[in-house]
């Protein structure tokens, strides 16, 4: 007998969205969308149409829109959740994921103080049969994958410095119309952070 399908909630329907949205395309005998979250309930609706139609059908695993985390969470058809919204939101939608029992895919970074990272392990830490991640690709690029190997096998020796630069133009792919606006959260220390955490 297959396993079923796992339910996914995608929570923040920004430009990130769109890069998750394929990799679950490209799974889809793994995972089903069935709960679709935005504050903005026109952007939720806008990402719901890009779906299967199937899963936007009158049945159980039937798609959802939602304006808030809270409703989704109280109707609950579905078992793990991508949460991609700004930074300093990441700590009260995160939390409550957890204690809702989701298994939870944190876009990064973690959160925009390392205060907020503090709370969010700490509940993480607390979960017994969930998986909690955040979505740092980074790792999994193949050049990082290749240095990682060099310095296993002991070929590159013992490092003691490294640098990486990784730059990408905001007006490059899709980023370039939602962090046009210089009022973007992207831009606010106090939302988005000061760099990596």
């Amino acid at each position: 007998m297959a396993a079923r399908a796992v339910r996914v909630a995608l929570v923040g329907c920004g430009t990130i969205v769109r890069h998750h949205l394929k990799a679950l395309q490209q799974s889809s005998h793994a995972a089903t969308v069935t709960a679709v979250v935005d504050v903005d309930r026109g952007r939720a609706e806008e990402l719901a149409a890009l779906l299967p139609r199937a899963q936007q059908e009158d049945s159980a695993e039937a798609l959802k829109v939602f304006t808030s985390l809270t409703d989704a969470l109280r109707w609950g058809e579905f078992d793990a959740v991508i949460v991609m919204v700004p930074h300093h939101l990441h700590e009260p939608l995160a939390t409550e994921c957890l204690q809702a029992g989701k298994h939870l895919l944190l876009e990064k970074p973690l959160a925009h103080t390392v205060e907020s990272c503090q709370k969010i392990l700490k509940h993480a830490e607390a979960i017994k049969h969930q998986v909690f991640m955040v979505g740092e690709n980074s790792v999994f690029w193949p050049e990082v994958q290749k240095a990682k190997e060099l310095i296993e096998s002991g070929i590159i020796g013992e490092p003691y410095f490294a640098q990486a630069n990784y730059w990408e133009s905001l007006g490059s792919m899709d980023f370039a119309e939602e962090f046009r606006d210089k009022d973007n959260w992207f831009y606010d220390p106090a939302r988005a952070g000061g760099g990596v955490l």
